[in-house]
C-alpha cells in the first residue's frame, strides 16, 4: 500500500501540460523515477492489460477552473534498493507517468489508466522479477487566467478503494482562496494547494467550497 504524501512528488510538478478544448494530456515518453538512473533503468510495460477508466468531475467550482495535467504514480512493495550500504540505508522503487485525458464537458474529464503501466523486472538479481504496483492517480488544475498562480492539485490512491474494481475520492478547497493574487506580482510564483478533506475547514468556509471528485474503475 502506497504510504500518504504531504508534499507533491517532485517529479508530478514537471508533468504540467498546456490544456486544450478537446484531447488535453498527451503521454509522454519520459519515466519520472526516484531511483538512480544510471543502475536501474525502469521501463513502460508494452502490453499492458490492466486498463481502468478514471473520471473526474468538477462540482460548484469556478468556470475558469480547467485541468492541465494527470499522472500515474506507481511503486514496488517487495523490492527494495541500497541507497547508503556503509550506513544501511535502502529505499523503495517509485515512478510516474504521465496520463493522456479527454474534456468531455465543462465538469468532467475522462481517460484510461493502466495499473501495469510499467515493466516488472528483476532489478535486484534475485532471480524473481519485481511487481510495480499502481499508487495513486493525480489531477492538476489551475484558473484561467491564473492571476494568483495557484495549482490544485487532488488525487485518488490505492487506500481509497470501494469495492475490488471501484476507486474514489473527493477533495474539497475553499472558493475564498480561489484565484486571489497575492503578494507583488513581480516576484509572485506559481504555489500548489493540496485539497483537503471536507472536516479540515471551518464552519464558514464549508459554506463556500467547491469538490473535485475522483473515480477510478476497472474497463
Amino acid at each position: 500500500m502506497l504510504p500518504r504524501f504531504s508534499l507533491i512528488h517532485p517529479a508530478v510538478l514537471l508533468l504540467a501540460l498546456a490544456g486544450c478544448t478537446n484531447v488535453t494530456g498527451k503521454p509522454m515518453n519520459d519515466i519520472q523515477q526516484t531511483v538512480n538512473q544510471e543502475k536501474f533503468q525502469v521501463k513502460k510495460n508494452p502490453n499492458p492489460k490492466e486498463a481502468y477508466e478514471f473520471t473526474v468531475t468538477l462540482k460548484d467550482a469556478p468556470d475558469n477552473l480547467e485541468a492541465v495535467s494527470a499522472y500515474a504514480h506507481y511503486f514496488i512493495p517487495n523490492c527494495r534498493y541500497d541507497t547508503n550500504k556503509l550506513m544501511g540505508a535502502r529505499a523503495n522503487f517509485q515512478a510516474t507517468i504521465s496520463v493522456p485525458f479527454e474534456k468531455v464537458n465543462s465538469n468532467v474529464y475522462k481517460g484510461t489508466v493502466y495499473f501495469d503501466a510499467l515493466l516488472d523486472e528483476d532489478y535486484l538479481n534475485q532471480e524473481k522479477p519485481c511487481h510495480w504496483q499502481w499508487g495513486l492517480l493525480g489531477m492538476d488544475f489551475e484558473p484561467n487566467p491564473n492571476i494568483s498562480m495557484v495549482r490544485y492539485s487532488g488525487r485518488v490512491t490505492d487506500r481509497d478503494k470501494v469495492s475490488d474494481n471501484l476507486y474514489r475520492q473527493d477533495g474539497y478547497y475553499t472558493l475564498w482562496r480561489f484565484n486571489q493574487p497575492r503578494g507583488n506580482s513581480n516576484s509572485i510564483k506559481k504555489f500548489t494547494v493540496q485539497l483537503s478533506s471536507k472536516e479540515k475547514f471551518g464552519e464558514e468556509q464549508k459554506k463556500q467550497l467547491a469538490i473535485i471528485r475522483y473515480e477510478v474503475r476497472k474497463k
